[in-house]
This record gives structure tokens, C-alpha cells and sequence, in this order.
């Protein structure tokens, strides 16, 4: 710090060390290693040769950080300077690579680095890779899809091991969106081995979440949530805060599909609590509203559905491809909760694209949304949702055997579309070996549903299991509704929630869960104060 402050414009020493600092803590201490970038520019002249990189370093430090506007107005400010081609590329790439900024930018900052000329071999393919994975990820599958031969070509002449990493990043995304989860898994492995040799500390996290994604996906959820929070207690002690911040909502989507509603609220409310949808550009953070929205229906919580619905609506006016479409399946939700079906599937068919099953999100998704889907179907008299519940789940099922809760979701579509309660009898067996208490329990009332005009007896016993489930979960909504199905059958159930704990974590509140969660994860008073928007007590 002392050096920082004492050097003088063009002082050599002083530049090389602040640089070299910065790129040494960029990872551990993002917001020093700002710092440090930033004294950096200011004492080195316009056209040093090492400006572009001290540029690059800054703003993704900036980024790192949390401080994704700053980063991106900092790297914004060094383009309007008159930059070699080399420089601009690398303050480029540094952009393309910023996750928490919207897509758009990242995507244009690729193409504007590739129409450069004379961009070195090495530089050109990191960008190809990149903006691979940006329109992968941002749902433009198609503009992808003709952009992946090209890079392949770059990165396997360039021989770069970032290039390399990148792109197989990108390539498991690819096929995760393809339903091919057993080569996505494999891709990811790859990718992350590469990458840590890549230098490339943003995607090797995003790997880290990624492959835990896929470990989710296979039904192994407490290996994913082991590597949610050694992940979240990695981002915490190096100050990562875009880290921390995709880690903690994917750790509460994946408590949302475990079933443990009043900790995957814990997580997610405070994450999105001044949202108003024009941030949500990340297509994560889209997921992680759609999840905030579930767990909304399910509790009861109609104010803060209202409040989700109106983001959604402005996510689906000026999201990506990938961000409508979690707003138009979470507005369908929202219209079938109220009992407009008509109203859903109109949500449906709001994101247009020309992929037929773009209705659905496909980046990041839930492999039980195709169950909704058939119900919008089957209430709407709607043949085309049918099949395309049926296809996309059969095939699912079909491309990754032995993975139950896919295998349980096939033959709940099944035997919703067609009225058969063998099919639902086999989505219940299914799912029973599976972590997935909700789907458990729909699919156990919309077998009893089935039974309730051939076997009274076995079709109140079923929804007796049903209500049972959504009361344990603290699915209020669900609840009553199987109370009410009950009731048509002539039987009363008193909706009985479990008596009040007095101590331990399910005697906690949901903020006092939340301050709990924090604290754990090792922050201070004042840091969880900050990270709560309340005051700390001095």
C-alpha cells in the first residue's frame, strides 16, 4: 500500500509490482487486488504496454468482488482510450467472462473482440470458447450449435488449456441441455482437471457448481449439497461475492427439490429480497427466482407471489432466450395455483423461439416441470402439450436408465395423460427411492385422485400419505388441497402441523434460520447485519 501510494506516472517498478499483486490476490482478496489494478492505471502512461492486462485484471477483480457495474463501467472506460489490438481483445475477454453481468454484454464484447484484427491464436480461441458458452447458456442453443465446430478447431490449434477448459464448460451445458447428463458429467470432470491448471478461477468454480448440478440430477443430493457448502465456505473466506452468490441460490434450489421448504426460503428470500426484475439477468439468478416462486405457491405466501409475478413479467419483457422462458413457465405456475389453466398455457407460448420444447426452461432445469406440463395439458384438452410432456420425459428417462426420479417422472406423466394408476402406482414406487419429497407427494395424490371413483377405501388411504407428506414439508397450499379432496370424499382431516420445536434448528424462524446459516459460513455480526440489510447492534 505504502508503494502504491508513494509511486509516480511511468514509475516501472511500481507498475510491474502493483500488477503482479493484483493478479496473485485476484482469487483470495478480489477487493485489494482492485485496488492495487486501479493505483495501477492511474500511474501508467496511455499506451503502456501492459495496460490492457492491468485493465483485464481490474475489472474482473471488480467483478469477483461483487462489484459487477463498477467492474464493467471501469472496463468500459479503458475501451474509449485507443487501445492496441491486443489490449482491447484481453479487456474483452475479461468482459465476455463477467457472470454476473447481463449476457448481452458479454456476447457483444465477444463478437467485438473477434472481428479484431491480427488477434493472436491463443487470445482468439479463449474468446471462440467463450462466446460459445455465452450463447449456450444465455439460450441462443441454435446460434451455439454453429459456432461449436469452429471453436473445437481454435482450441485444439491453439493448445491453450483456459480455451480448453472454457469450451468443455461450455460442452457439458450443451448436453445438459440435450438431456445427456452422463456425457455433461464427464465433460465437466474434464473441465474442471483442466482447469486448474487454466488460471481461470471463475469457471473453475462455475465447474465446481456445475458438476455438483449434475450430481443433483442423479439423484445424489447430499453430494451436492456437501459441495454447496464447502463452496460457499470457500467464496466466504476469499471474498468472492459473485461466488457466494451463485452457490447460495443453487444450494436453495436444490433444497426446494429435497423438499426442506423453510431452508430453501432461508437461503433464497434474502438473495432476491430488492429484486425487481430488471437485475435478473443471469440466467441462474432467473432459476433461483422460479424457485423462490415454487416455494410461494407451496407455503401460502400470495403477497410474495404477487411481488415475483410482477418480476417475472418485466424478466420476460427484457430477459435473454434462457431468462424468458423461466418467466413465462414461473407466470404458467402462478395461473395454474389460481386455477387458470387457460391463463398458463397462454404463459407457455410467451417466450417464442423456434425449438418446440424452448416452453420449458432448459438451462437450468427441473426434470419433474414435465409433470405441471401435462396437467396444463390434460385440464386445457391441449394434444400437442401432451406429447411434448410425454416425448421430452421418455426421452429423458430413456437417454439416463437407472436415475429414479427421472424414471418416476416418465411414468407420473404417463399416468396422468393417460388416466392409468398403474403408471401413477409406478411413479410412487419410483420416487420413494428417490430425495424428492414433493414429487413423492403429488404423485401420491394424484394417484389417490385416480382411485377416488374405482377403489374408495385404497384412494383415501393414498391421500391420507399425501397430506401427511405436504404437512411434514410445510406445503400449506398442498395441504388444503388434498383436505379438500378428502373432504369430497366424505372423510374430515384436521390440517395439524407439527407441534412448535423449542429447540434446535426446527425451533428457528425463518430469520433466525437465515442469521443462523451465515454465521456458520464464518461471518461477523456486521457482515451477516450487511448481508440482512438490518443494523448491527454496536
Amino acid at each position: 500500500m505504502q508503494l502504491a501510494a508513494s509511486a509516480e506516472v511511468g514509475d516501472e517498478v511500481a507498475i510491474a509490482t502493483l500488477l503482479d499483486a493484483a493478479k496473485t490476490l485476484v482469487t483470495t482478496d478480489p477487493g485489494t487486488a482492485a485496488q492495487f489494478g486501479q493505483r495501477a492505471i492511474e500511474i501508467a502512461p496511455i499506451h503502456h504496454p501492459h495496460r490492457g492486462e492491468i485493465v483485464g485484471t481490474t475489472a474482473i477483480a471488480l467483478h469477483i468482488a461483487g462489484n459487477s457495474e463498477q467492474a464493467i463501467a471501469f472496463a468500459d472506460r479503458a475501451l474509449r482510450e485507443t487501445l492496441p489490438t491486443l489490449q482491447e481483445a484481453e479487456v474483452r475477454l475479461s468482459i465476455a467472462g463477467m457472470f454476473a453481468i447481463s449476457p448481452e454484454i458479454r456476447i457483444g464484447a465477444g463478437r467485438a473482440a473477434l472481428s479484431l484484427p491480427d488477434v493472436p491464436e491463443s487470445l482468439r480461441a479463449r474468446h471462440l470458447a467463450c462466446l460459445f458458452h455465452n450463447l449456450v447458456t444465455t439460450g441462443r442453443i441454435d446460434e451455439a450449435r454453429v459456432l461449436l465446430e469452429e471453436a473445437r478447431a481454435a482450441v485444439a490449434s491453439a493448445d491453450d488449456a483456459r480455451a480448453s477448459s472454457t469450451l468443455r464448460v461450455a460442452e457439458s451445458a450443451l448436453e445438459y441441455t440435450d438431456d445427456r447428463f452422463g456425457p455433461s458429467r464427464e465433460l465437466i470432470t474434464s473441465a474442471y482437471r483442466d482447469g486448474i491448471f487454466a488460471s481461470d478461477d471463475q469457471r473453475l468454480r462455475l465447474a465446481q457448481m456445475w458438476h455438483g448440478e449434475l450430481l443433483s440430477v442423479a439423484d445424489r443430493y447430499e453430494d451436492a449439497l456437501t459441495i454447496a457448502a464447502d463452496a460457499l465456505a470457500d467464496a466466504q473466506h476469499d471474498r468472492q461475492g459473485w461466488a457466494h452468490q451463485m452457490f447460495e441460490t443453487w444450494q436453495g434450489r436444490m433444497l426446494l427439490r429435497t423438499g426442506r421448504l423453510s431452508e430453501a426460503l432461508a437461503v433464497l428470500e434474502g438473495g432476491f429480497a430488492l429484486e425487481d426484475g430488471s437485475h435478473a439477468a443471469a440466467v441462474l439468478d432467473a432459476a433461483g427466482i422460479v424457485a423462490l416462486g415454487r416455494l410461494a405457491i407451496h407455503t401460502a405466501d400470495t403477497r410474495q407471489a404477487r411481488r415475483l409475478g410482477d418480476i417475472a413479467q418485466v424478466m420476460l419483457e427484457q430477459g435473454t432466450p434462457a431468462v424468458r422462458r423461466h418467466a413465462g413457465w414461473l407466470l404458467a405456475l402462478f395461473a395454474m395455483a389460481q386455477g387458470d389453466a387457460e391463463a398458463a398455457r397462454g404463459w407457455l407460448h410467451a417466450p417464442t423461439d423456434s425449438d418446440s420444447r424452448a416452453i420449458l426452461p432448459c438451462f437450468p432445469l427441473d426434470i419433474a416441470d414435465e409433470t405441471m406440463l401435462a396437467r396444463i395439458a390434460l385440464t386445457t384438452q391441449d394434444g400437442e402439450l401432451a406429447q411434448l410432456a410425454l416425448s421430452n420425459s421418455r426421452r429423458r428417462a430413456e437417454l439416463n436408465p437407472g436415475i429414479h426420479s427421472i424414471a418416476a417422472t416418465a411414468a407420473h406423466v404417463r399416468g396422468l395423460l393417460g388416466r392409468n394408476a398403474a403408471d401413477l402406482r409406478a411413479a410412487v414406487d419410483l420416487i420413494e427411492r428417490a430425495p424428492r419429497r414433493l414429487e413423492m407427494a403429488a404423485a401420491l395424490e394424484d394417484l389417490g385422485a385416480e382411485l377416488t371413483a374405482s377403489e374408495r377405501e385404497s384412494a383415501v388411504e393414498v391421500l391420507d400419505r399425501a397430506l401427511t407428506l405436504y404437512t411434514e414439508l410445510g406445503a400449506t397450499w398442498d395441504a388444503r388441497r388434498v383436505r379438500s379432496r378428502l373432504r369430497e370424499l366424505g372423510v374430515r382431516r384436521r390440517l395439524v402441523t407439527a407441534e412448535a420445536e423449542t429447540n434446535g434448528w426446527a425451533a428457528m424462524t425463518t430469520a433466525e434460520l437465515a442469521v443462523a446459516r451465515l454465521v456458520a459460513q464464518g461471518l461477523t455480526n456486521r457482515e451477516v447485519a450487511e448481508r440482512l440489510f438490518v443494523s448491527p447492534t454496536l
